[in-house]
This record gives structure tokens, C-alpha cells and sequence, in this order.
């Protein structure tokens, strides 16, 4: 049973059915068709040789005096793909946004380190070398 329209007027296409919206016009279907975009998938995992690449750039990209302290991040970041692609290792294929989020991993992690380090430096144990001091700072890191 169905209620009559309201002030006697006819319905404006608000009816109680299944099928609502399952035959769209061609020419919207065709809209929705253009408008989806390529999904961007995950790449293969970086190896431990590209890592080192990464921290290799890193290093001979930000300590370099002539550029300086005075250039933008897209620049920095050019400048560490282009090291990244003449020193990368066999089959490795990285834009420059990929080297970017992986090396903010890993700062993230040389960070957290260096804060235990820091930690068991405080300490100041006697008896205890650097390399004990290390040592430490890693199993801290390990367990975190």
C-alpha cells in the first residue's frame, strides 16, 4: 500500500523500489568511467643495498657546502634521486617521493636510537667503554 502524494501532487521521482539508480544514462556512466583514477600500488620492499644508498645520498647530498643550508626540499630531494640512480644497486628502479618516505623511515629509526644512546650515555656507568655503550643503546632499541 502506498501513501498519496502530499497537497495532491504527483511524486518527483521518490518512489520506495529496488532499483533505484541501477540504469544510469550512457553518457554518465561514461563520466564515472573518466573520472576513476589509476590506484597507485606498493612496490617491492627496499633491499639493505638500497638503504645504504639512501644513507649514502643523504650524507653526500646534506653535507655538501657548496648548496648549502639555502635549497628547497624538492631540490634536496632531486638531488638524492639522482645520486640514488647513479649509485643504485642492479634492477632498482625508485621515484623520488619512495626515497623520500624512506628515508624519513629511517631517520625515524636512526632518531630512536640515537635517544637511547643518548640514555645509556647518561648513565654514565663505570667500567663501560663506547662499545659497551653500544651495545646497550641497541638491546634498549631492540626491545622497543
Amino acid at each position: 500500500m502506498s501513501c498519496p502524494p502530499i497537497n495532491e501532487q504527483p511524486s518527483q521521482g521518490l518512489s520506495i523500489d529496488n532499483n533505484i539508480g541501477s540504469e544510469d544514462p550512457p553518457s554518465l556512466k561514461s563520466q564515472r568511467a573518466a573520472k576513476k583514477k589509476k590506484v597507485s600500488r606498493r612496490g617491492i620492499a627496499f633491499t639493505k643495498e638500497e638503504d645504504m644508498v639512501v644513507c649514502s645520498a643523504f650524507l653526500n647530498i646534506s653535507k655538501d657546502p657548496i648548496t648549502g643550508v639555502n635549497q628547497t626540499s624538492s631540490g634536496y630531494y632531486k638531488r638524492m634521486r639522482d645520486y640514488f640512480n647513479e649509485h643504485k644497486p642492479e634492477g632498482s628502479n625508485r621515484s623520488q617521493i619512495a626515497i623520500q618516505h624512506r628515508w624519513a623511515l629511517i631517520q625515524k629509526a636512526i632518531n630512536k636510537f640515537c635517544g637511547h644512546k643518548a640514555a645509556v650515555d647518561r648513565l654514565n656507568e663505570s667500567g663501560k667503554n663506547e662499545q659497551d655503550r653500544i651495545d646497550d643503546a641497541v638491546q634498549m632499541y631492540e626491545k622497543t
